[in-house]
């Protein structure tokens, strides 16, 4: 990054939210110099796309597109983004990356993490949230409401906007169109299974199957194998096997991912989480209920199903406390060091000279343990 661009860009520190200085902080995934740049890159590139004149004749459009942008992007923890830019800066090591690429690059993860805001936006009017990063959800704003489901549509337009814009001239830029839109199907379908296998609907759904073919649709392809495919279309470093390798661990990774989500859904207070937990209220698919119900005996079976998705919050109370007398939060602690170590070896298996290198897969593993640090300071 040349001299220049960082001192022109670093001016606008000041005004970054208390959220962005704590990641900045925290973060370990680029430089600094590259974070600083990437998060101040944001409102430049939301601006330049809607200078086109195809916005100029709707200023409404414009104002709420760029306040969609402000409420649901900028205090989020940004993994997607980042592992995106780190992975691109891996995969060209050991070469020096121009101003012009890591701008291309920066196009590219805010994309991802504009993708995040509608699946969080959207979701978080499935489960009746009302917080999300510490302030009230889109939808229960004044003037939002039902238009939110526009406005999930609308900014997922924009999305193809700025990469048509940006890319249409690009070799590469089927590939990412359809990397993109294969992702909204995928994580759409997650989103799916997600709702659906509620266990007032299916309590006979609650298995480790379910679980696991949830937590992959939702959450492995669009967290993980997103950024990390991305990278590797903009590189144009791929080869024959970089796919089936990607596959293979990034489904493992965001499983883990999943259950901690779950976890800490259920036993991390709204301050640290920045979001109310809803799961329980909601009856959904998680990893503590699948584990609650595999240990149950008879009266605690008929506790957790009289209890189970009722949002009274003394039948909440009294599944947690359930999964407390499971031992649960000590089985979760567990499972996670076995698993955590079982994805260790099959990165540290991988062939010599693997494309994408074990050092991004490391990585991509290392956020999810470094997440409850991040969300302490969200």
């Amino acid at each position: 990054m040349s001299r220049n661009m960082f001192f022109k860009i670093t001016r606008n520190i000041n005004s970054w939210s208390p959220v962005q200085r704590a990641l900045l902080t925290k973060q370990n995934m680029v430089s600094k110099d590259v974070y600083t740049a990437y998060q101040d890159y944001l409102p430049k590139l939301v601006d330049n796309v809607l200078s086109h004149k195809r916005f100029q004749e709707l200023p409404e459009i414009i104002a709420r597109i760029k306040r969609f942008s402000e409420y649901n992007i900028i205090d989020g923890k940004q993994l997607r983004g980042l592992l995106t830019l780190f992975t691109y800066e891996t995969l060209n090591k050991p070469d020096p990356i121009s101003d012009k690429l890591w701008e291309d690059v920066f196009k590219l993860a805010w994309a991802i993490e504009m993708l995040q805001a509608v699946y969080i936006v959207s979701d978080d009017v499935e489960d009746d949230a009302v917080t999300r990063r510490g302030k009230k959800c889109w939808h229960l704003l004044c003037d939002v409401g039902l238009l939110v489901i526009n406005d999930t549509s609308l900014f997922r337009s924009f999305i193809h906007e700025i990469l048509r814009q940006n890319f249409a001239n690009e070799p590469h830029y089927s590939q990412i169109i359809n990397l993109f839109n294969e992702i909204f199907l995928i994580t759409s379908m997650g989103q799916h299974l997600d709702s659906m296998l509620n266990y007032l609907k299916k309590p006979d759904g609650f298995n480790e199957e379910n679980y696991r073919k949830m937590s992959i649709y939702k959450t492995s392809h669009y967290t993980f194998r997103f950024p990390i495919l991305l990278a590797l279309i903009h590189s144009q470093k791929g080869t024959k096997d970089s796919y089936q390798y990607i596959d293979n661990i990034c489904d493992e990774i965001g499983i883990n991912l999943q259950m901690q989500n779950d976890f800490m859904d259920c036993f991390v207070d709204e301050n640290s989480m920045g979001k109310t937990g809803s799961d329980i209220q909601n009856g959904k698919l998680t990893w503590l209920a699948v584990e609650a119900l595999k240990r149950c005996n008879s009266a605690q079976r008929k506790e957790f199903e009289s209890c189970y998705g009722n949002q009274d919050p003394v039948y909440v109370e009294r599944v947690r406390n359930l999964y407390k007398e499971l031992n649960l939060p000590q089985v979760y602690r567990q499972l996670e060091k076995i698993r955590y170590e079982k994805i260790l070896k099959q990165i540290n298996d991988l062939p010599q000279g693997t494309v994408p290198s074990p050092e991004i897969f490391l990585k991509a593993l290392d956020l999810v343990y470094n997440k409850t640090q991040i969300i302490n300071c969200s």
